[in-house]
């Protein structure tokens, strides 16, 4: 490809990838509300479960994750399961919009146990519902 061609089809493929919704798809007031809600309810976790402590707490909104929370967790001495379940229903109670997927992870202190959910929102929001009850705004702004 010439270099003249190559400089039109440069500037075309990212116009349609940004146009495909490969970007953010929440504005960055709602990315900062997000951080900080996340982390609020990561610190609350640890607050108020014994032996839980955060490793990473983060939203991230970009190319490579998509209205994404990650939350990993360490306890010493407790139920990792249980430690999952409540962090689920914080995060899906919570004012994080948009949510399009998440993962929750808690580790045993000692590396001997783990429990896991990842959760992908559009395929899984129904049984959530079910589960948890409606959410406080909506998962998704589109």
């Amino acid at each position: 490809m010439s270099r003249a061609r190559r400089a039109v089809a440069v500037p075309a493929v990212l116009a349609a990838l940004a146009l495909a919704g490969c970007g953010p798809s929440s504005t960055p007031e709602q990315q900062s509300h997000n951080e900080q809600t996340v982390e609020a309810i990561a610190d609350g976790l640890a607050g108020d479960l014994p032996g839980v402590t955060v490793d990473t707490a983060t939203f991230r909104d970009d190319a490579e994750s998509d209205a994404k929370v990650y939350l990993f967790l360490r306890c010493d001495g407790c139920r990792e399961d249980r430690v999952v379940d409540r962090a689920v229903r914080a995060l899906w109670r919570s004012t994080v919009t948009p949510l399009h997927t998440f993962s929750v992870r808690v580790v045993d202190s000692d590396d001997l146990g783990e429990a896991r959910r990842d959760v992908v929102v559009s395929a899984e929001e129904a049984a959530l519902v079910d589960e948890l009850g409606e959410r406080p705004v909506p998962s998704s702004t589109g």
